[in-house]
């Protein structure tokens, strides 16, 4: 099949400018297959509102797995909000399948997700019953508040207690095994720091004969992100507000606060311009919060070299959403600009990733955990709604998406303040995009004449429409709705309290 090669959309800026694009090669199994452990070890590293365009500042990320693996250049998250990426990358399945679509209750956050017995069958548990030796380490979902109960599928437990929008970085609180400390304001606090220092030690403690699978999350760079006391003025961040979101692009794009909003549905129009100089002050510092996970990431890696580990680990470096920073006169994430629901993601397997490689097809968090139960040989445990990324690793996969969903719900009434977001589905091809509101508003962006999504192709009467998009407007319609080609509706079941625009 011909792969997505978007000419000018966003990418992982630093791979870009370091390597020359290649593909992934197809390679036949049995080529690769004397190189793949029967069960390797899996390191999960995610950070936490990362976008893709966030790793310029990263060194070792650089150095030791985009240099050394695949880097996705096409990876997008499902639900752009924390605790529904959270739950779909620990299940493998949809916010319409968990039904976890928020970050606190009626429609999300932790009790919900173990009210609904969502942590009974996770990746953890399926490793762990394969005698894996797993550990959580860092972030789990919003509105974790258990100070002494370890979930299961965990040998390890050491997790961030506290509300949905706590600073996590000083004064926070970490359930380690059931008992709960509480840190304080020192530099010796800073949470990044001590949740490496964790798995660090988790990696090195674990029997040589035992496979091992560590999910490290720390709450970086999350606003508001606070950087360690060492990267507090690093110069490698003095220019981060001017980095590109668009290949060859420098400064702000032209969607930033973005001057005639007419096209947009009137969630958007009524915003007011934002803050450029806010938004370059906290442009800089989340840089430099970044900064500490790019040392995390070099203490997790010698840990695993030092062990002898290193050659048969599957390492993934993601993160659960993207976020806006003015784009469209946005703030925030849950929104479906290609800024909130495009990730970093990158994948390093010594024997099965091609050195340097980018892979334009689409991955999706939704692929994590039946990627690692495919490595592991484990049977999942919930039914699986993504794609194991290794058959892109292996050149095993002859046919991949080329379509995806894309869902998010906030309860009606406007919950959340600025943050809301109209309910919506939509659907993301390798050239449009279609998104479906509940307020019976509909956007459609041609990606590839229009990668800042300045102008929305439903704007307006029908009769005012280009040649052409009502009839691919009809067709998305069908691929969300009513099904295509004998295939199922993507967006089934519908989100909470949703309506969809007419047919």
């Amino acid at each position: 099949m011909s792969r997505f090669r978007p000419t000018a959309i966003a990418v992982l800026a630093i791979v870009i400018s370091q390597l020359t694009i290649t593909p992934v090669l197809a390679r036949p199994l049995g080529d690769v297959a004397p190189a793949r452990p029967a069960r390797p070890n899996i390191v999960l590293i995610l950070s936490d509102d990362q976008r893709v365009d966030m790793m310029g500042a990263m060194p070792t990320v650089r150095s030791r797995l985009i240099d050394r693996g695949v880097s996705f250049r096409n990876a997008y998250v499902v639900d752009p909000l924390c605790c529904p990426s959270r739950a779909t990358i620990l299940r493998g399945q949809y916010s319409h399948t968990t039904r976890i679509y928020g970050i606190a209750r009626p429609y999300g956050g932790a009790g919900l997700f173990k009210d609904r017995d969502l942590e009974r069958s996770t990746i953890a548990t399926w490793l762990q019953a394969a005698g894996y030796r797993t550990a959580m380490i860092g972030k789990y979902l919003n509105g974790y508040s258990s100070t002494s109960s370890v979930e299961p599928g965990w040998s390890v437990w050491n997790a961030l207690v506290g509300t949905t929008e706590e600073d996590e970085y000083y004064g926070y609180r970490l359930n380690a095994n059931g008992h709960t400390t509480s840190f304080g304001n020192s530099p010796e606090d800073y949470s990044t720091d001590v949740l490496a220092a964790r798995a660090d030690d988790f990696i090195r403690t674990t029997p040589a004969t035992k496979p091992l699978f560590l999910y490290f999350a720390p709450t970086a760079p999350h606003l508001p992100a606070t950087p360690a006391p060492r990267h507090l003025d690093d110069p490698r961040c003095s220019d981060a507000a001017n980095n590109g979101y668009v290949p060859g692009q420098t400064g702000l794009p032209p969607s930033f606060n973005e001057g005639d909003l007419g096209d947009k549905p009137g969630w958007v129009g009524r915003k007011d311009f934002v803050d450029a100089a806010a938004q370059s002050d906290t442009w800089i510092r989340i840089c430099r919060t970044l900064l500490a996970v790019d040392d995390a990431v070099r203490t997790i890696v010698a840990a695993l070299a030092d062990t002898g580990r290193i050659s048969d680990t599957l390492i993934v470096y993601t993160s659960d959403n993207g976020l806006l920073r003015g784009e469209h006169r946005l703030i925030y994430k849950k929104a479906a600009y290609e800024e909130s629901i495009r990730v970093p993601m990158v994948i390093r397997y010594d024997g099965m990733t091609k050195r340097g490689a980018i892979e334009d097809r689409f991955a999706l968090n939704i692929d994590l955990a039946r990627t690692f139960a495919d490595a592991a040989g484990v049977e999942p445990g919930v039914h699986q709604q993504g794609k194991s990324l290794l058959r892109l690793l292996d050149g095993s996969a002859t046919d991949w998406r080329k379509q995806f969903l894309v869902e998010h719900a906030d309860p009606p009434g406007g919950a959340g303040g600025d943050r809301y977001v109209p309910t919506y589905c939509a659907v993301h091809g390798t050239r449009f995009v279609y998104v479906a509101l509940t307020t019976g508003e509909e956007e459609l962006y041609d990606l590839r004449a229009d990668p800042y999504q300045l102008q929305n192709l439903l704007s307006g009467p029908p009769g005012s429409w280009p040649p052409g998009v009502s009839a691919r407007r009809d067709d998305l319609y069908a691929r969300l709705f009513l099904g295509a080609k004998g295939a199922k509706p993507l967006c089934f079941p519908l989100p909470p309290d949703y309506s969809p625009p007419p047919a």
